[in-house]
């Protein structure tokens, strides 16, 4: 199934801890294509109400400066609740909803994020869902969790706590087939996968996170997110479309039309043949390309 078209293109999520002042300030200044205010991890169970205070505050002014925003959410269902209530205003785009559990665990988020948005004067269906997967029983509903809902517009696997959860070490080779079938699960329902073929934490040695993006783009992967901001600029790059590929998707458009023209639905070019699904690589490939120029 085709990618929806409303989607948004991420690249890069920076983490940011929403009890944080200090990093909450310079959190636009980062370059990332958009921030995740974390209301769950990052924050300690006894400061969780002082940070949905300071995450309020943030927002507005991370809005004015066109930042997109995500905000992780806690999994508990009373912290959820009061999550949501704080945090679905004007100008969000998306609600990370840790440890997910089912569809109907996604249904009943997106019901409350429904009477809330009502409630705020904002568009219905204005704000997007992407559930995060967490463990190996939601792993087995990945299809059903990506389809759940309309408002879903993004799967990730979270890492740590799957690699937890089955006794795995959040590596690559262990955690690959994993992460194959959350980007299969997402393209079932026309949506996006994001993650890296390995885990957010491991951010020192920068030639081989360049080397794992690389392969996440390869296997599917449209964006991933982060904790440290030195990982945007190398994200946004490694997610983006180079210029040997630009001219090479070009290329391949123009070939199959010239050869459409002339009544022929695939053509050789350089040894490879070219029909429809080569092209529409291609186009995604220049519709992503247009996009991040644009920023």
């Amino acid at each position: 199934m085709a990618v929806r078209p409303d989607l948004p293109y991420w690249r890069s999520m920076l983490y940011v801890p929403a009890n944080n002042e200090r990093f909450l300030a310079k959190a636009h200044q980062r370059g990332a294509d958009a921030i995740i205010l974390d209301l769950e991890d990052s924050v300690p169970p006894a400061a969780k109400s002082e940070a949905r205070r300071q995450c309020s505050a943030a927002i507005e002014d991370l809005l004015a400066r066109g930042q997109e925003l995500i905000i992780r959410i806690n999994a508990p269902l009373r912290h959820a609740v009061r999550d949501l209530e704080a945090m679905i205003v004007p100008g969000i785009r998306a609600i990370m909803f840790p440890k997910t559990q089912s569809a109907n665990h996604v249904r009943l988020i997106s019901e409350l994020i429904g009477e809330l948005e009502g409630e705020g004067g904002i568009s219905a269906g204005a704000i997007g869902l992407m559930p995060v997967i967490e463990s190996a029983a939601a792993y087995f509903q990945a299809e059903n969790i990506a389809r759940a809902d309309p408002r879903v517009i993004g799967l990730l696997l979270g890492s740590e706590d799957f690699a937890t959860d089955t006794s795995m070490v959040p590596a690559p080779e262990p955690l690959r087939l994993a992460k194959q079938q959350i980007v299969i699960a997402a393209a079932s329902a026309g949506i996006r996968a994001y993650g890296l073929l390995g885990t957010v934490a491991d951010y020192g040695d920068s030639e081989k996170l360049k080397t794992v993006i690389h392969r996440s783009a390869e296997f599917g992967f449209a964006g991933a997110t982060c904790i440290h901001p030195s990982v945007v600029p190398v994200l946004n790059d490694g997610f983006s479309p180079c210029e040997a590929q630009i001219s090479e998707a070009q290329e391949i458009i123009a070939a199959l039309e010239a050869a459409e023209a002339e009544g022929i639905g695939a053509v050789s070019r350089h040894g490879r043949m070219i029909d429809a699904p080569v092209a529409e690589r291609a186009r995604d490939l220049l519709r992503r390309a247009k996009a991040f120029s644009e920023r």
